[in-house]
């Protein structure tokens, strides 16, 4: 799999710091995850970190951990990431990785 480009401009850069980078081999949920990242517009250095950021966000959940506590988390060990985004960050990898911890009250992909 090859490197999706940055954007450049209103698009907001993640410098993921959650986890270990994975393999430079994805699978179909990880791309499927890259290019949702890419539609809403957040942008990352190191695909393998944001793939590994997605996953973690599934960890989290599934140690209990609320959906709001979650994107609070993204958004602390990524400064640069608004919340509004840190939001669709955390509710497209729940999407794409553990549709299951999406529920009542959770942040939508879009943030709507």
């Amino acid at each position: 799999m090859r490197p999706l480009p940055a954007l450049i401009g209103p698009a907001v850069v993640l410098g993921i710091a959650i986890g270990p980078a994975v393999p430079a081999r994805a699978d179909g949920n990880d791309d499927r995850f890259l290019a949702t990242l890419q539609a809403a517009g957040i942008t990352y250095s190191d695909p393998g970190r944001a793939i590994a950021a997605g996953k973690e966000v599934c960890r989290m959940a599934g140690r209990g951990t609320q959906l709001a506590d979650i994107v609070q988390n993204v958004q602390k060990l990524n400064p640069r990431l608004q919340a509004d985004n840190a939001a669709r960050f955390t509710a497209i990898a729940a999407n794409v990785y553990c549709p299951s911890a999406l529920g009542p009250g959770a942040p939508a992909p879009n943030g709507g």
